[in-house]
């Protein structure tokens, strides 16, 4: 969509805390997945802390419950980035590390070019 970038949420429910062993073959790829998601082609924004982690924000009161936003150029770079990277490898390996959701966990929608994306103010 011309004039627009594709803005995405996610959320998950992690089968253990973050610095559990259990989580630990997700935990070690997370610098390695931000950073391509990072240079991907396509790739505008995601929500991190100012140390660029992007799991230990929490928005609800559980825990367990991780959420990820990014920001992209369009469908077909977030697709890329999703389906033809390493990123790949973590989703065929999620049921290790995440419950399978019994409602909507995943949101698209076009935001205007030029929004300025804040971790207090998102994408505003």
């Amino acid at each position: 969509m011309t004039g627009y970038w594709l803005a995405q949420v996610n959320v998950a429910l992690a089968r253990h805390e973050m610095d559990s062993i259990h989580m630990q073959g997700f935990v070690s790829r997370l610098e390695e997945i931000d950073s391509l998601a990072d240079h991907a082609p396509g790739f505008v924004w995601r929500l991190q802390t100012e140390e660029g982690d992007s799991t230990s924000i929490r928005v609800f009161e559980d825990p367990l419950m991780l959420v990820n936003l990014s920001v992209w150029e369009n469908l077909e770079a977030l697709r890329n980035f999703v389906f033809k990277t390493l990123h790949v490898e973590l989703l065929k390996n999620r049921s290790q590390w995440f419950s399978k959701m019994d409602t909507n966990h995943l949101a698209m929608w076009w935001i205007p070019h030029g929004y300025e994306c804040r971790r207090n103010d998102p994408c505003t």
